[in-house]
């Protein structure tokens, strides 16, 4: 009798805990997708992405008109459908788009 009180017990244990951590499991979230980068003019550029959740940033690299060291320009973090633009004086080198969230 006494076999069968503690193997209902770590049954009982077992499953509870196994609930406890389905249920706090961080929920699944779609990452953003569909991202373009556009380049409307030197200087210019934005990026936007229509699908998914989140937040987005574009980052451009780029050399300012004197020459001088690399430089990284940075847009806003915006959500889905809208665009983080990024203005810079100098000559465009590569750039890349951020995701968080």
């Amino acid at each position: 009798m006494e076999f069968r009180n503690r193997t209902a017990t770590f049954s009982a244990v077992a499953l509870l805990t196994a609930g406890l951590l389905v249920g706090t499991a961080a929920p699944a979230q779609a990452v953003l997708d569909g991202c373009t980068f556009t380049q409307v003019s030197n200087g210019y550029m934005y990026s936007k992405c229509t699908t998914g959740s989140g937040e987005q940033r574009l980052v451009v690299g780029y050399v300012d008109r004197t020459g001088g060291p690399r430089r990284l320009a940075e847009g806003s973090w915006v959500g889905v459908n809208q665009e983080s633009s990024v203005g810079f004086s100098g000559t465009f080198l590569y750039w890349w788009i951020e995701k968080r969230g």
